[in-house]
């Protein structure tokens, strides 16, 4: 079994008037093992719902479009905006940003699967924190990840802010299958995941409220993964 510590800098960075590194902000409050190397339940949680209203005018684009990408070889797919995608600025937060769309690869019960599926988590993430619309990252993860309900509530944060990101986009390498549970509805996955510099945004200029970061971040990283409803969510993910 694979012992987890979990350690939450943001209350840190919120008593201090400041945000730490963003993902690494993210890993929860206390000491705990990730519950999937025993086929137990993750560390409970509340998912957080919220909606992104109050933000800057960077929510998700139109509905309709075309969707691009390789979906028989389990590549990327996005759902093109009918509108042109329009990346953040320091004057301006993105617009009509891609909306990621699982790839049927994702849905497969092995490792292939995994990985297919990480990246669509990843796309999902990226997606959130450049568009303000946390529905398919929400979709994508466990109701009780303690990572999950804290992402969304930072862009709440961003949000109730009217700021935006520029850079932060992750990114991962180096993915191998890791200790298998017992139970064999779950992974876990060993993983490096890297972040890009960060800085932010307001209607005022660069914001002063979130600290920005200059370099790319590496955290190497453990996912738990569950297998359900013929697709994989994610538990939780946490430093190693």
């Amino acid at each position: 079994m694979r012992g987890l510590r979990m350690v939450r800098r943001a209350e840190c960075g919120r008593r201090a008037g400041r945000r730490p590194p963003v993902w690494m902000s993210l890993f929860a409050a206390t000491s705990v093992a990730l519950a999937a190397c025993s086929g137990g339940e993750p560390p409970a949680g509340t998912m957080s719902t919220g909606s992104s209203s109050g933000a800057a005018p960077s929510s998700a684009g139109p509905t309709g479009g075309t969707s691009t990408g390789s979906a028989s070889t389990g590549g990327p797919t996005t759902t093109q905006p009918a509108e042109a995608y329009e990346p953040a600025t320091p004057t301006s937060p993105a617009k009509n940003v891609p909306k990621p769309v699982m790839p049927p690869a994702a849905k497969q019960k092995s490792f292939e699967g995994q990985k297919a599926f990480i990246q669509y988590w990843i796309d999902t993430y990226n997606y959130m924190r450049e568009s303000g619309d946390p529905e398919p990252f929400l979709a994508a993860c466990d109701e009780k990840s303690k990572f999950c309900s804290g992402s969304v509530q930072i862009l709440e944060e961003l949000n109730n802010s009217q700021a935006w990101r520029i850079g932060c986009q992750i990114s991962y390498k180096n993915i191998i299958k890791d200790v298998s549970p017992h139970d064999i509805d779950k992974a876990l996955v060993s993983l490096t995941i890297m972040e890009k510099p960060c800085r932010y945004y307001d209607p005022s200029g660069e914001s002063k409220k979130f600290e920005k970061q200059y370099d790319t971040q590496v955290s190497p990283s453990v996912a738990s993964l569950r297998y359900d409803n013929l697709r994989w969510v994610l538990l939780e993910i946490a430093p190693e």
